[in-house]
């Protein structure tokens, strides 16, 4: 009766690594199969959801000057403001 040899330490450390990679690439392409199932389904629109019901405010244009060589002048001054994009509270 002959007794089988049982592997050398080295292979069994190189039959779990193999093992340990297949179960990990199978995770990754099952969750990356996921993934792609779950962004395809979700709703990626909001057309007929928006009531653009607070108006754009934009400032109204500015009248150049024009100096001796004709180029456009600007008066500008820089003041400290406030402004609100919004006037509804977020939920």
């Amino acid at each position: 009766m002959t007794a089988t040899p049982t592997p050398a330490p080295r292979r069994r450390w190189r039959r779990i690594l193999a093992v340990t990679a297949i179960v990990t690439a199978l995770i990754l392409a099952v969750g990356g199969i996921v993934a792609v199932r779950v962004y395809e389904g979700a709703l990626r629109s909001n057309v007929g959801e928006l009531s653009f019901a607070n108006r754009l405010r934009i400032p109204p244009l500015l009248e150049p000057a024009r100096d001796g060589n004709g180029r456009r002048v600007f008066d500008l001054a820089v003041a400290e403001g406030t402004s609100e994009f919004s006037t509804r509270t977020p939920p």
